[in-house]
């Protein structure tokens, strides 16, 4: 398997968001965490050939806002590759690296798997792509008028939104 995207999708999100507030109170999980590991995750899909893979990405929190223990390393997935192992993303929704730190924002599935809850659902403190993922972050979403490029003011921001849920 790749150790990067080579292709990008489009999709329509499960949840849209206009304010930082509004992701953080929808957000059953909220985690500020490094992640220590990413290793290939189930698949879906009817055929062989419509197979789609996901990634698995384990952080250690570093703090916790909302929805799991500070103890406990999470788990959550991702997209990541195509039947012929090629690598995609979806909606400008980077893929998570080894060593990167950030806030997470997570959502659960009927089956209880962890995932983004958008494509906004992860700012990058610490990492080769720092700052908020998803499209044109800085002019759509929940991140417009924040100032993404100072991490403290986004994580009170986050800390303030998590004690108002």
């Amino acid at each position: 398997m790749p150790d990067h995207p080579e292709r990008s999708a489009e999709a329509k999100e499960r949840h849209s968001f206009t304010t930082l507030d509004a992701m953080v109170t929808t957000s059953p999980v909220v985690v500020r965490g490094t992640v220590v590991k990413v290793a290939p995750g189930r698949s879906a899909g009817e055929s062989d050939a419509d197979r789609i893979y996901f990634r698995n990405v384990t952080l250690q929190p570093d703090e916790v806002v909302k929805g799991v223990a500070a103890s406990e390393p999470v788990t959550f997935e991702e997209e990541g590759y195509e039947a012929d192992g090629t690598g995609y993303v979806v909606n400008g929704l980077r893929w998570s690296n080894v060593g990167d730190q950030g806030w997470y924002f997570l959502d659960r599935g009927e089956d209880g798997v962890l995932f983004p809850i958008s494509s906004y659902g992860k700012f990058v403190l610490r990492g080769d792509m720092r700052g908020p993922t998803g499209h044109d972050p800085a002019h759509e979403g929940p991140w417009i008028g924040q100032p993404i490029g100072r991490p403290d003011t986004v994580s009170a921001h986050v800390r303030q939104s998590g004690a108002r849920k």
